[in-house]
């Protein structure tokens, strides 16, 4: 038994060695992953649909006891433009009806990946992949 845990307190210690020496090795090579955001931009939408449901309390039983979830309100409206946004916000449903057109600031969303090629030690960005949009505000066209 003595021999077995000498043979496995021997093997952890050149296992962790050998992690170490790898993760410094390789470490120097890994790729930066960063977020970049657009300016803003603005776009002509529609207003497809507006939804609104109140706030409710489902009750459930867990063997004798009785418990429930709380179900939000929602205040969903949908735009239909060259993006198109789905979205949960009692502001913006009050400000809209279905039929308007508006102008929708939104941002778009990148994954830049940035890697050091040529072994300079500076990174080079090597992709730039959109990612998605991030809805802003909407505004009344006039």
């Amino acid at each position: 038994m003595n021999l077995l845990n000498y043979l496995r307190n021997k093997a952890t210690t050149h296992l962790l060695l050998a992690g170490l020496t790898v993760g410094l090795v390789t470490g120097c090579d890994r790729k930066e992953i960063q977020t970049e955001l657009s300016d803003i931009l603005h776009e002509d939408a529609k207003v497809i649909s507006t939804d609104h449901k109140k706030r409710f309390f489902q009750p459930i039983m867990i063997g004798k006891m009785l418990s429930g979830i709380s179900h939000p309100a929602v205040y969903k409206v949908t735009f239909d433009g060259e993006v198109d946004f789905e979205i949960d916000n009692k502001e913006i449903y009050d400000r809209f009806n279905r039929g308007d057109i508006v102008d929708v600031l939104y941002r778009k969303s990148y994954q830049l990946t940035f890697e050091d090629l040529n072994k300079d030690g500076k990174k080079e960005q090597i992709s730039r992949i959109l990612t998605g949009y991030e809805f802003l505000d909407a505004q009344p066209k006039k």
